[in-house]
């Protein structure tokens, strides 16, 4: 690949995944945004019960994580990845017909175990579409076209639902449901499903010690970089839906409109920068990528503390500017963390590798609200934002004590991957 190119140099295999992921970011783009005001406002549960109908998806994902890395090692990043896709689209479909808390329990466990699985068997796909090439530009180009399906499925979504027409939520949701399942026939008609993958996924091969983590849990690089993903995650990806508009609308006094702006702001920065950020970082240190993307978390806290010192006017500025700022780390995290692991990775392990890595997108979504609400309850918002922002510099030092124990040539990429 030319070293001065914008566009990483993928393969067909790849391409086709990242596009499908990009669909499918598109349906989750527009229930996302609309899901607590769906159970809340539509189906008349109280606030607390469906802040608890949304901790029951992550909680679900958490549990199925490590039967999902199995699987991925024993019948292939392929299959599971369309099971997966069929299992989140059948949760996605089932919100429509909720009526009463325990259906909604059960929609969401579905729901919350297929998304979960899915990233996992993704992001095993993808690193094995790209063995041999631009592991680090293909997870780039994945984050930066699933940041632009969301953000596009949240402007449709916003286009679509009234409180006034219940009706419209359905749209939403059997559009969410759509885009799985277009996503997994993108992956039967390409094959996945039939590709034999070393190490698992040779059809009719023995599932023979796919269940043991014991391997996998030796690794002090995973384990590190799961702590890293942790902090990350809890400390700063998971607050933006959680301590961000609240703060935003509370002690910051602004109102929703801000928002969404803010977010609409973060996606663009995203889609904007990502692929430049990436062409920037070739050759250089993964875990330098990473400190400096939880680094920039760190300040993206702080300029959202300073706007609750601010007036209306000027607090929105900040706010707007600081989610911007955010999503620019989030180019520099997006392509390093996830693909050093993958290097990391023996093949016959890879599913449960990035299963464990993936467990912090599971156990932020739990911590982050309750630890947000107990700050806010206590009148506390103020520590909590500082407590953020020192998670995203703990997480930068990590990082580099990570670092160590990471061989070079994996760290800056230059080791063709496996």
């Amino acid at each position: 690949m030319a070293a001065g190119s914008l566009v990483p140099s993928l393969g067909a295999r790849a391409w086709w995944i990242v596009a499908g992921n990009g669909i499918r970011q598109l349906g989750l783009g527009m229930t996302y945004p609309f899901l607590i005001v769906y159970l809340h406002q539509v189906r008349g549960f109280s606030l607390a019960a469906a802040g608890g109908i949304l901790g029951v998806m992550s909680l679900a994902g958490l549990f199925t994580l490590p039967a999902a890395g199995s699987l991925i090692d024993a019948a292939g990043a392929g299959p599971a990845l369309v099971l997966s896709l069929w299992v989140s689209a059948l949760g996605t479909a089932g919100f429509i017909w909720v009526r009463t808390p325990w259906q909604a329990l059960v929609t969401a466990a579905a729901d919350g175990a297929g998304s979960s699985a899915m990233w996992s068997a993704l992001n095993t796909a993808l690193a094995r579409s790209a063995a041999g090439g631009d592991r680090s530009g293909a997870f780039a180009v994945n984050y930066a076209l699933g940041n632009l399906g969301l953000g596009i499925g949240s402007l449709l979504a916003g286009l679509v639902v009234n409180l006034a027409r219940p009706g419209s939520f359905a749209v939403i949701f059997y559009g969410d449901a759509a885009t799985s399942l277009l996503f997994a026939g993108l992956l039967l008609a390409a094959g996945e499903t039939r590709r034999y993958e070393p190490g698992g996924g040779a059809p009719g091969s023995a599932w023979t010690g796919t269940w043991n983590y014991l391997a996998v849990l030796r690794d002090r690089v995973l384990l590190a970089a799961t702590a890293v993903n942790s902090l990350l995650v809890t400390g700063g990806i998971a607050q933006l839906s959680v301590a961000f508009p609240a703060w935003a609308t509370g002690p910051a006094h602004t109102g929703p409109r801000v928002v969404g702006l803010a977010f609409a702001a973060n996606c663009f920065a995203i889609v904007a920068s990502q692929l430049f950020v990436a062409r920037w970082l070739r050759g250089r240190r993964r875990t330098g990528a990473t400190a400096l993307a939880a680094v920039v978390f760190a300040v993206s806290w702080v300029g959202v503390l300073v706007a609750g010192s601010r007036p209306p006017g000027g607090a929105a500025a900040w706010l707007i500017g600081a989610l911007a700022l955010f999503g620019f780390g989030e180019t520099f995290m997006a392509p390093s963390l996830p693909a050093l692991i993958n290097d990391v990775a023996p093949e016959a392990l890879r599913g449960r590798y990035n299963a464990v890595f993936n467990l912090a997108w599971q156990v932020g979504p739990v911590i982050g609200p309750v630890l947000t609400g107990m700050a806010f309850a206590g009148h506390a918002a103020r520590a909590l934002l500082l407590g953020l922002a020192g998670a995203q510099l703990a997480a930068a030092g990590l990082t580099r004590v990570m670092a160590i124990w990471v061989p070079e040539g994996v760290d800056r990429g230059l080791i063709p991957p496996a």
